[in-house]
C-alpha cells in the first residue's frame, strides 16, 4: 500500500510522497514480471477526487511506459462485478470497500447491472474522523454514522430481501478490508488466498473483530501476521464499514472472493 489518497479528502490533492512511492512500485511490479507485452492499469476513487491526478498519469506514463485509465465508481462497480461473480452463483451483491469509496453492484431483472457508488472507503473515514490511537469510541460512532446515513437508502436495490419474491442474494465482499478480516478470522499466520477465497464471515463475527481491532494501536494492528503496516491505520474504518452494511442492508454472512476488479480487468481487456 503506498498511500496514494493519503489527504486528498481534506487538501483534493494527491500527496507527493504517496504519488512517488506508487510510481515507483509500479516500476518495480514491472521489471520484476519482465515488461509484460500487455498491461492493464486503472487508478480509482483518489485519482477520481483529486485536482492533480493528471501528475499521476504523466509520471507513470513517463517512468513506467503505463498509463493508467482513471475509472468511475460506476466502471470500478462494474469491473468488481465481473471478477467477484466468476465463481459464487446464485444473485450476488458485491460490496467493494476500498480507501477513498464503497462500491455496490448487483445484477437487476433482464441482466442489466446496478451499482451505487459512495464517497466513503476506509480511508477517507480515517482521515475525517478518527484522530485517537486507538480510535475514541466518539470516533468510531462518527464513522457508523456516516456510514449508516449512506446505506440507509439501498436496502430496496441491494439488501438481503432483494425483490419480493425472489431468492435471498449473496453478499459477496471484495478487496483488502474483508481479506485481512477474513485472514484474521481463520487465525492465519501467514496470508494464503486459498484460505480466504469463498471463506464465509458472519455479522457477528465482523462485529467481534471490529471490536477488537478499535481496542488495538496502529502499532498493535500492524503487528498482527494478517494485516499490512499500511493498512493498520486504516482497518478499523474499513471493519466498521463493512459491519454497518450487513447491518444496514439486513445481511447475516458475507462471502469474502479473493476475485476483484483486477480479475474484472483482465477479463474486460482480454475481450
Amino acid at each position: 500500500m503506498t498511500a496514494l489518497g493519503r489527504g486528498v479528502s481534506e487538501t483534493g490533492r494527491l500527496d507527493p510522497e504517496g504519488l512517488a512511492a506508487t510510481v515507483g512500485f509500479v516500476g518495480a511490479m514491472l521489471a520484476e514480471w519482465g515488461r509484460p507485452e500487455h498491461v492493464f492499469a486503472v487508478a480509482t476513487a483518489a485519482a477520481r477526487d483529486a485536482a492533480n491526478a493528471r501528475d499521476l498519469t504523466d509520471a507513470l506514463r513517463a517512468r513506467a511506459g503505463v498509463v493508467p485509465e482513471v475509472i468511475s465508481g460506476e466502471d470500478e462497480a462494474r469491473l468488481a462485478f465481473a471478477g467477484a461473480s466468476m465463481d459464487v452463483g446464485g444473485d450476488a451483491v458485491v460490496l467493494d470497500v476500498g480507501g477513498g469509496s464503497t462500491e455496490l453492484v448487483r445484477r437487476a431483472y433482464g441482466g442489466a447491472v446496478e451499482t451505487v457508488s459512495l464517497e466513503l472507503g476506509a480511508s477517507r473515514a480515517t482521515e475525517l474522523w478518527i484522530r485517537s490511537d486507538p480510535p475514541s469510541r466518539a470516533e468510531i460512532d462518527r464513522v457508523r454514522a456516516a456510514a449508516g446515513r449512506m446505506f440507509a437508502d439501498l436496502h430496496e436495490s441491494f439488501g438481503a430481501k432483494g425483490v419480493a419474491g425472489a431468492a435471498t442474494p449473496h453478499l459477496v465482499g471484495v478487496a483488502g478490508t474483508v481479506t485481512t478480516l477474513a485472514c484474521l478470522d481463520a487465525r492465519l499466520t501467514r496470508y494464503d488466498a486459498e484460505v480466504i477465497h469463498l471463506r464465509t464471515l458472519s455479522v457477528e463475527t465482523v462485529r467481534d473483530l471490529a471490536g477488537r481491532l478499535s481496542a488495538m494501536t496502529t502499532a498493535e494492528r500492524a503487528a498482527l501476521p494478517c494485516v499490512q503496516a499500511g493498512r493498520a491505520p486504516v482497518i478499523v474504518a474499513g471493519a466498521v464499514i463493512v459491519l454497518v452494511a450487513m447491518e444496514a442492508l439486513g445481511y447475516d454472512r458475507l462471502i469474502v472472493s479473493e476475485r476483484d476488479l483486477l480479475d474484472g480487468l483482465v477479463l474486460r481487456g482480454a475481450c
